[in-house]
């Protein structure tokens, strides 16, 4: 890669290891390889990527792992730099909290009270969305869990 190219792919990658569940492929020439891994390594060196060779070919290749390994077995000679590359990283969504959320302490009694009198008078919709307002620790999700377990069908 040039080093434009470079710049531009690795602040793509930071952005995508905030970002979660993303993929990002990009194209290799087989004598820039192996500089490549060697960023991956210092960039990256957890994401599991696939390197793949010849696609679409009679002698399509692919090799996993991380890009340490890949770049160990390219240094060892089991990974040959020749014909075209391509690249795939993914990188996997990341563990949210769990969020407990029980009725029976008094804070959440508490909301439980305020959230059955707003949706009496108005949607679970509109309900949800100034539950959130008010306690934004919780997310619309569980306020949406609550409306329809606690209050509408149990």
């Amino acid at each position: 890669m040039q080093k434009a190219e470079k710049v531009k792919l690795f602040a793509q990658v930071d952005q995508l290891r905030s970002a979660s569940g993303m993929t990002l492929v990009a194209y290799e020439a087989p004598h820039r390889l192996h500089a490549t891994l060697k960023e991956l390594v210092q960039c990256i060196p957890e994401v599991p990527i696939v390197l793949a060779k010849e696609l679409t070919k009679k002698w399509e290749q692919f090799h996993r792992g991380s890009a340490n390994e890949l770049l160990q077995a390219f240094e060892d000679g089991t990974l040959l730099a020749l014909g075209e590359w391509v690249f795939v990283a993914y990188f996997k969504p990341k563990a949210r909290a769990h969020l407990e959320w029980k009725p029976d302490t008094p804070k959440h009694q508490a909301q439980l009270e305020v959230f059955t009198q707003l949706r009496k008078i108005n949607s679970l919709k509109l309900a949800v969305r100034l539950m959130t307002l008010a306690f934004p620790e919780t997310p619309r999700k569980v306020w949406y869990r609550i409306g329809l377990c606690y209050l509408d069908r149990c």
